[in-house]
C-alpha cells in the first residue's frame, strides 16, 4: 500500500477481517482500507499462493480509487442526486424510448419519494462503479506492469467467471435490474457477452450501453463517467422503473431498509465500492478490532487472527526526510 500511494506521503491504515459469510470484499473512503480475506472471490483459489496473490489484486485496486477516483466529485454526484436533480448535466436521448425514460425519470425525481430517490441513487452508484473500476485498474496496469497487473487479471477473471449465464437467471425468475446489472458488470470486465441462445430485449439494452461503456471507461475527466452513468439509467430506466413498482408493493411487509439492503446484496459485485453506498448495509461493526468476526481458523493452516491495526498518527514502514 505504502509502495503504490507514496505520493501522498502519508500512513494508510489497512484493516483485515476473515468472514465467509460477509458478502463484502473490499472498500475504501480515500482514509483506510477495508479488506475481507475470507471473501467469495478468493476464498474459491486452490491454495495460499493464489489467495495471497488475489488479496493483493483487491488491496491495488482500492489504492487505484485513492490515486484516481475523485470522492468529492462522487460524493457530489450523490448530492445532486438526494435532491432530484443530474450531475453534470441531463441525459440526452437519442431515441423516443429513451424520451419517454427520461420523462419517467425526471418525473420520479419530481415527486422526490424516499424510497424511490434512495433506489435510483443505489442502482446509478452502482453502474458508475462499473466503469468507474475499469478505468482505475487500467491505469494501475499501464503504470504497474508486474505483480500488481498479474493479481488485478486473475481477480478480473474470478469475477467473470461467476457471472450466471443469462438462461439460469430467467429460469430462477431474477429480477430484470440484476441480469441487467450482471450482463454491463460481464461487458465491463470483458468486452463480451455469454448470452448463450438467449435473444432478447436484454441484449438490446446492453448494446446501447456498449459505446457508452468504451468510451467513458478510458476518460480521465470523471465527469464523463458520471454522465455516462445517467447515460445508460435513462437507457435502462424501465428496468429501474419495474424494480421500484415492485419495491412499493414490498413495503406492504418490508421496511425501505430491508428493501435497501436487499438491493444492495443483490447487485454482483466488481470487487468493491469506491466509498460506501448511499444507505448502504451497515458494516463499522465488523472492522472493528474487538469484533469477534475477525478471527477465524482454518483447518488446514495456521490458525488466522487478527494483528495489530495500523492506526493513524503512524509513518508506516517508510519514512522521508524532506530537509535533507
Amino acid at each position: 500500500v505504502e509502495a503504490l500511494t507514496k505520493e501522498y506521503q502519508r500512513s494508510l491504515p489497512v484493516r483485515i477481517i476473515y468472514d465467509t459469510n460477509h458478502p463484502e470484499i473490499a472498500r475504501t473512503d480515500n482514509q483506510h482500507i477495508y479488506l475481507n480475506t475470507g471473501n467469495s472471490i478468493s476464498e474459491g483459489l486452490p491454495n495460499r499462493y493464489l489467495k495471497n496473490l488475489s488479496h493483493e489484486g483487491m488491496i491495488a485496486h482500492e489504492c487505484g480509487h485513492i490515486l484516481y477516483s475523485d470522492f468529492r466529485l462522487l460524493q457530489i454526484y450523490h448530492q445532486y442526486m438526494e435532491i432530484g436533480e443530474f450531475y453534470p448535466m441531463s441525459p440526452e436521448p437519442e431515441t423516443k424510448e429513451q424520451q419517454i425514460h427520461l420523462k419517467n425519470w425526471c418525473k420520479a425525481y419530481q415527486e422526490k419519494e424516499d424510497l424511490t430517490l434512495k433506489i435510483i441513487m443505489e442502482i446509478a452508484h452502482h453502474i458508475f462503479n462499473l466503469i468507474e473500476d475499469i478505468y482505475i485498474e487500467s491505469r494501475l496496469m499501464d503504470v504497474y506492469p508486474g505483480k500488481v497487473k498479474t493479481a488485478l487479471l486473475i481477480n478480473n477473471q474470478l469475477i467473470i467467471d461467476k457471472v450466471p449465464v443469462i438462461k439460469e437467471q430467467l429460469e430462477a425468475k431474477v429480477p430484470s435490474i440484476f441480469i441487467i446489472a450482471n450482463m454491463l458488470l460481464q461487458y465491463a470486465r470483458s468486452g463480451t457477452i455469454s448470452s448463450g441462445t438467449y435473444e432478447g430485449e436484454y441484449l438490446d439494452a446492453i448494446h446501447a450501453c456498449m459505446p457508452i461503456i468504451n468510451q467513458s471507461v478510458f476518460e480521465d475527466d470523471c465527469r464523463e463517467r458520471f454522465h455516462a452513468t445517467n447515460q445508460m439509467m435513462m437507457i435502462l430506466y424501465n428496468y429501474v422503473e419495474e424494480y421500484i413498482e415492485n419495491a412499493k408493493e414490498q413495503q406492504k411487509t418490508m421496511s425501505d431498509e430491508q428493501i435497501l439492503n436487499d438491493l444492495i446484496k443483490n447487485l454482483p459485485t466488481s470487487n468493491t465500492n469506491p466509498m460506501p453506498a448511499m444507505d448502504s448495509a451497515p458494516v463499522e461493526d465488523m472492522w472493528s478490532p474487538s469484533s469477534e468476526k475477525g478471527i477465524a481458523t482454518n483447518r488446514k493452516h495456521i490458525p488466522l487472527t487478527i494483528t495489530d491495526f495500523i492506526e493513524e498518527g503512524s509513518a508506516g514502514g517508510v519514512s522521508y526526510n524532506h530537509g535533507y
